[in-house]
């Protein structure tokens, strides 16, 4: 019974996690990257490697190119991703660690989210576990046959999970290297202090960013460097990205610190340390060094070093079991003991209020896009517009499961992901609720239903971006619904002007625009807020019956940018707000905010300093395709489309 005891206990904590993957899998639509797997011209295919893409195409096709066909080979990865942890750790450590860190990854956020989306993080994570296994065989007990399933594996690795995992060959090699050359094996194996005394010193370093931050806190010392800075939010972040919360990462990460100082004290525990240290430190010199040097690199961003994940999460086990270790020598089994059940129940205990927001959010969320990419996949046609359904993802704010998701169009002659092709077709979106970022609650996306509606002519839009959204449904003198008619071209019509505003446009021809506020207000000011792409010339008009116009703001100049603040006028009366603009399509130019002095004193501070745009959009079903405006009032109560 007792043999058998780690392994019951593997297949149970392995069962927790199919449980805790398997129900949301095919819940929550594809976002921006998985999509790459369901339209083949979507240029981000040429960053994943083939063998990664093969499979999610091989299981999409299997399951007749439904969500969870996408998602399969991911979940399975993840699945995979438990017992391989538990053999790491029962090699580095010992059986307890292994059980610790199966536990602690079936219940990590960071790895259920990225078990249900089609991308590279978690085969990245299982290929690097296997691998550091096999690598930690070699520095023990080298022989022919480990060095060639080293070698295998790492061809697969490359092959099936991320370009990524180069980086993980090149730590490895790194340290395999290091350990082979006879002095510093001397000095790692028979001067375990040489050791400890090392560690100490990257605990040092690692703690300098808190160290220096009390001092500047307390005595107004100002020494604070970016390298410096570098240290500690490489090292908040990589605890941040394993427990998506803020105190159990400091939790983690003092366990971690307290394990690279006194593990290496204990003769069995010695040489994993060593390595689990040594791949950390790599990895920190070498994302510090490409940061200074190309901060724009992508290697700098913590998501792109999942595989430290696993090692992370073994150290941290570890440090349990060199505790029990030292209390079991001397005879206090029963604090021993005491010790493993505070850390268990510590650690679900945080893991419950996490699990419990993303465990319910199924019953939540509409569930008409399920098999979304099946339904995109019989109806796309070459030239098509696809409404993309952005990166959804988790970050946990005021102990709650925060979703982001926009929207974006997938046709984009600027970023030549349909190149040389005519959009025909428009995907009809409605988005709801709303996003209270700064209260920390939730939002969702809600497709009531996705099929060709605005039909607009080439050139198109280069991209259209949903933010939000806040929305107010106060009625504007007994009016809602603004209307938007487009006298010249249906390009910013089959654009649908979103919550943000963000319009691209081609073409030398002008687009007049004309917004039927649907009564006759009282305006003082509107906001123009360009970005990226600016209109050669534009002018703004104001009217009160759709004919006469009077004239605002006049821009003409083709060498200066235009003016990025609100165009104030006097007091005006009018129901049309008319806008004639004609650009070359080379930057971004995102419109328009009307300011309503007899509604209400919301000024622009309110909105843009806090992201809250003031008036809301939603397409309509309409022959003509118009959209719907909606005001924006501080004092209502959040309500809904």
């Amino acid at each position: 019974m007792k043999k058998n005891f780690w392994v019951i206990t593997l297949i149970v904590i392995t069962l927790l996690a199919i449980v805790l993957r398997l129900r949301i899998l095919d819940t929550y639509p594809l976002d921006r990257d998985e999509l790459a797997r369901v339209v083949p011209e979507f240029t981000f295919t040429s960053f994943v490697p083939p063998g990664f893409l093969f499979l999610t195409k091989a299981s999409a096709f299997l399951f007749n190119n439904s969500d969870f066909g996408f998602r399969l080979p991911v979940f399975l990865f993840g699945v995979l991703g438990i017992p391989l942890i538990y053999l790491m750790g029962k090699v580095f450590f010992g059986k307890l660690t292994g059980i610790l860190s199966a536990l602690v990854l079936s219940l990590l956020l960071t790895h259920i989210g990225y078990s249900n989306q089609a991308k590279e993080y978690v085969p990245l994570m299982s290929f690097a576990t296997l691998s550091s296994i096999f690598v930690f065989k070699i520095i023990n007990f080298p022989t022919k046959r480990i060095c060639l399933l080293y070698s295998l594996i790492s061809l697969l690795g490359i092959f099936f999970s991320s370009y990524f995992y180069f980086l993980v060959i090149f730590y490895q090699l790194v340290i395999i290297s290091a350990v082979f050359i006879p002095r510093h094996w001397r000095i790692i194996t028979k001067f375990p202090l040489n050791l400890a005394i090392g560690a100490v010193f990257i605990f040092l370093g690692f703690s300098a960013f808190y160290l220096i931050n009390r001092a500047n806190a307390y005595f107004g010392i100002k020494i604070i460097t970016p390298e410096v800075s570098f240290i500690g939010k490489y090292w908040q972040e990589l605890g941040y990205f394993v427990t998506q919360d803020v105190e159990f990462t400091k939790i983690m990460n003092l366990l971690f610190l307290v394990g690279m100082v006194f593990l290496p004290w204990i003769p069995k525990f010695r040489r994993g340390v060593f390595y689990i240290v040594s791949f950390i430190a790599l990895d920190f010199l070498l994302v510090s060094t490409v940061r200074f040097k190309h901060s724009a690199f992508p290697i700098y961003y913590i998501r792109y070093h999942a595989f430290l994940l696993p090692l992370y999460v073994v150290m941290v086990s570890g440090t349990i079991e060199g505790v029990v270790h030292l209390l079991s020598q001397n005879g206090e089994k029963l604090l021993a003991t005491a010790v493993i059940s505070l850390f268990i129940f510590f650690n679900l205990q945080k893991a419950y209020p996490l699990l419990r927001w993303y465990y319910r959010l199924p019953s939540l969320v509409s569930t008409n896009f399920r098999d979304a990419g099946k339904y995109l996949t019989a109806h796309l046609q070459k030239g098509d517009t696809l409404v993309r359904l952005k990166n959804f993802s988790m970050e946990q704010k005021y102990n709650h499961v925060n979703h982001y998701i926009d929207q974006q169009v997938l046709k984009s002659i600027n970023y030549s992901i349909f190149p040389e092709r005519t959009a025909k077709n428009n995907w009809y979106v409605t988005l709801g609720p709303g996003d209270e970022d700064e209260l920390g609650f939730t939002d969702y996306l809600t497709i009531e239903r996705i099929r060709p509606s605005l039909r607009f002519s080439a050139p198109t839009i280069s991209r259209l971006k949903y933010y939000g959204p806040f929305i107010k449904t106060r009625k504007l003198a007994d009016k809602n619904k603004w209307e938007i008619r487009v006298s010249s071209g249906e390009s910013l019509v089959g654009a649908a002007i979103d919550g943000d505003f963000e319009t691209s446009w081609e073409g030398q021809d002008f687009k007049t625009m004309s917004i039927d506020l649907g009564a006759i207000y009282t305006l003082n000011s509107v906001r123009l807020y360009f970005s990226e792409l600016y209109p050669q010339k534009f002018s703004l008009w104001l009217s009160e019956d759709g004919t006469t116009k009077k004239e605002m703001f006049n821009f003409r100049s083709l060498d200066v940018d235009p003016p990025n603040s609100q165009i104030f006028f006097p007091p005006t009366k009018a129901r049309f707000i008319m806008m004639e603009l004609k650009g070359s399509g080379i930057k971004e130019i995102k419109v328009w905010e009307v300011y309503k002095e007899e509604i209400n004193d919301l000024n622009m501070s309110d909105v843009f300093d806090n992201g809250l745009p003031g008036i809301q959009i939603k397409d309509k079903e309409s022959p003509n395709g118009y959209a719907q405006f909606i005001p924006y009032d501080k004092n209502d109560d959040y309500t809904f489309f």
